[in-house]
Protein backbone atom coordinates (compact mmCIF):
# COMPACT_ATOMS: atom_id res chain seq x y z
CA UNK A 1 0.00 0.00 0.00
CA UNK A 2 2.14 2.85 -1.17
CA UNK A 3 -0.34 5.12 -0.42
CA UNK A 4 0.01 4.95 3.23
CA UNK A 5 3.31 6.63 3.01
CA UNK A 6 2.43 10.33 3.52
CA UNK A 7 3.73 12.28 0.02
CA UNK A 8 6.30 10.40 -0.52
CA UNK A 9 3.92 7.66 -1.43
CA UNK A 10 1.41 10.04 -3.13
CA UNK A 11 4.24 11.27 -5.75
CA UNK A 12 5.43 7.49 -6.10
CA UNK A 13 1.77 6.42 -6.55
CA UNK A 14 1.28 9.29 -9.22
CA UNK A 15 4.29 8.51 -11.19
CA UNK A 16 3.17 4.83 -11.28
CA UNK A 17 -1.01 5.94 -12.15
CA UNK A 18 0.80 8.44 -15.04
CA UNK A 19 2.98 5.99 -16.86
CA UNK A 20 0.41 3.75 -16.33
CA UNK A 21 -2.10 5.86 -18.10
CA UNK A 22 0.37 6.36 -21.20
CA UNK A 23 -0.62 3.15 -23.33
CA UNK A 24 -4.45 3.28 -22.14
CA UNK A 25 -4.85 6.47 -23.69
CA UNK A 26 -3.33 5.65 -26.61
CA UNK A 27 -5.53 2.91 -27.00
CA UNK A 28 -8.54 4.08 -25.42
CA UNK A 29 -8.59 7.09 -28.24
CA UNK A 30 -7.60 4.53 -31.36
CA UNK A 31 -10.38 1.94 -30.60
CA UNK A 32 -13.04 3.54 -28.42
CA UNK A 33 -14.50 5.35 -31.74
CA UNK A 34 -14.55 1.92 -33.39
CA UNK A 35 -15.66 -0.14 -30.68
CA UNK A 36 -17.61 2.29 -28.63
CA UNK A 37 -19.64 4.38 -30.81
CA UNK A 38 -22.66 4.41 -28.95
CA UNK A 39 -21.08 5.81 -26.52
CA UNK A 40 -21.09 10.31 -26.48
CA UNK A 41 -18.13 11.64 -28.22
CA UNK A 42 -16.85 13.05 -24.23
CA UNK A 43 -16.29 9.06 -23.36
CA UNK A 44 -14.81 8.56 -26.87
CA UNK A 45 -12.16 10.55 -27.07
CA UNK A 46 -10.42 10.95 -23.37
CA UNK A 47 -8.02 13.65 -22.13
CA UNK A 48 -4.46 12.38 -20.45
CA UNK A 49 -4.97 13.88 -17.42
CA UNK A 50 -8.52 12.56 -16.92
CA UNK A 51 -7.25 9.10 -17.78
CA UNK A 52 -4.42 9.70 -15.06
CA UNK A 53 -7.43 10.98 -12.80
CA UNK A 54 -9.47 8.19 -13.21
CA UNK A 55 -6.56 5.77 -12.53
CA UNK A 56 -5.98 7.70 -9.16
CA UNK A 57 -9.52 7.51 -7.68
CA UNK A 58 -10.17 4.06 -8.82
CA UNK A 59 -7.18 2.94 -6.69
CA UNK A 60 -8.28 5.35 -4.07
CA UNK A 61 -11.75 3.56 -4.08
CA UNK A 62 -10.55 0.29 -4.40
CA UNK A 63 -8.62 0.75 -1.41
CA UNK A 64 -11.41 2.05 0.76
CA UNK A 65 -14.19 -0.16 -0.10
CA UNK A 66 -12.45 -2.84 -0.74
CA UNK A 67 -9.50 -3.49 2.33
CA UNK A 68 -7.62 -6.30 2.48
CA UNK A 69 -7.90 -8.90 5.25
CA UNK A 70 -4.41 -10.68 6.44
CA UNK A 71 -5.50 -14.17 7.36
CA UNK A 72 -3.02 -14.96 10.64
CA UNK A 73 -2.51 -18.31 12.07
CA UNK A 74 -0.91 -19.87 15.02
CA UNK A 75 -0.38 -23.56 15.62
CA UNK A 76 0.29 -23.96 18.90
CA UNK A 77 -0.56 -27.90 19.31
CA UNK A 78 2.87 -29.90 20.44
CA UNK A 79 3.34 -33.35 19.18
Amino acid sequence: MIYAIPVVGWLIGLFFHTMLAIPFYFLWNALAPTYFYFLPLVYQQLNFWTIVGLFVLFSILKATLLPSFAAHQTNTSKK
